[in-house]
């Protein structure tokens, strides 16, 4: 089976990045005044801290600012559980 999603690369505050489905949710953390991005519960992607190095080499995208994000797609293929 083959297939693919449209979802969310979010450049995080400590510069590494956040890939969700759904848009991610930006807000103060606690009651501090520092910012970040957080993927809503039960996103069935929300794969956090990617380096930006291979966010570069997959999706091409190189230096988002700070809490930006970019609409991505990415195509799969169910493996095979060996």
């Amino acid at each position: 089976m083959s297939g693919g999603f449209k979802g969310w690369l979010t450049r995080r505050a400590n510069g590494l990045y956040l890939l969700t489905y759904y848009p991610p949710v930006i807000t103060k953390v606690g009651s501090t005044e520092h910012v970040d991005c957080y993927a809503i519960p039960g996103d069935p992607v929300a794969y956090n801290n990617l380096c930006p190095w291979s966010v570069n080499i997959i999706w091409g995208v190189a230096d988002l600012e700070p809490l930006q994000s970019v609409s991505v797609y990415t195509l799969g293929k169910q493996g095979s559980g060996d």
